[in-house]
């Protein structure tokens, strides 16, 4: 159970990561009509952070254990999500991008750790190949149903569905904590 529930959390980061990367871009040019250098700037700041700070997110999932990393990991993340579509300016998209790309590092530096605590030896490369085929279906599924919650309630609908994705595994990941301590 508890790989797959940490399965189900790398896949709803990059369900949601997949959906950011794709429509992101969009809102930035139709609805905050932003200069395309900027949109580069917000988007390529986001996707320089992930890896330069992950390594940094497993090290600390490393001291602390899982458990705190991918609980902050999906409140940073899903937080700034919910912000978007109230704000059309440059300074605080930025801000926003950055903090979900931190967010994400947390919580994708610590889902694999936590898959490698729990799986047992012998089934180590079953549990990391689901793992990676459950955040494959996460990053394909994004975008498709982001696009059909788009088309029905708009930017704003789909931010705040990405945000409340991400918070809604964070209160569901600390059940599961709770009930397996």
């Amino acid at each position: 159970l508890g790989i797959m529930v940490a399965s189900v959390i790398e896949a709803a980061a990059y369900y949601v990561y997949g959906a950011l990367e794709f429509f992101l871009s969009g809102y930035l040019k139709n609805i905050a009509h932003l200069d395309p250098s900027l949109i580069g700037i917000i988007s390529g700041m986001q996707l320089a952070l992930i890896p330069v700070v992950s390594p940094f997110m497993g090290r600390l999932s490393d001291r602390v254990g899982r458990k705190i990393p991918i609980l902050m990991g999906l409140v940073v993340s899903g937080l700034p999500l919910v912000a978007i579509p109230y704000t059309a300016q440059f300074p605080p998209l930025l801000v926003i991008s950055v903090t979900y790309g931190l967010g994400f590092s947390m919580v994708t530096s610590s889902t694999p750790a936590l898959v490698g605590d729990i799986a047992r030896k012998e089934s180590y490369g079953v549990a990391m190949g689901f793992l990676a085929t459950i955040m494959d279906v996460g990053q394909m599924l994004g975008p498709i149903t982001t696009g059909i919650i788009l088309a029905t309630f708009g930017y704003s609908g789909s931010f705040i569905s990405l945000g409340a994705t991400l918070l809604s595994l964070c209160v569901l990941f600390s059940i599961y904590q709770s009930s397996s301590s």
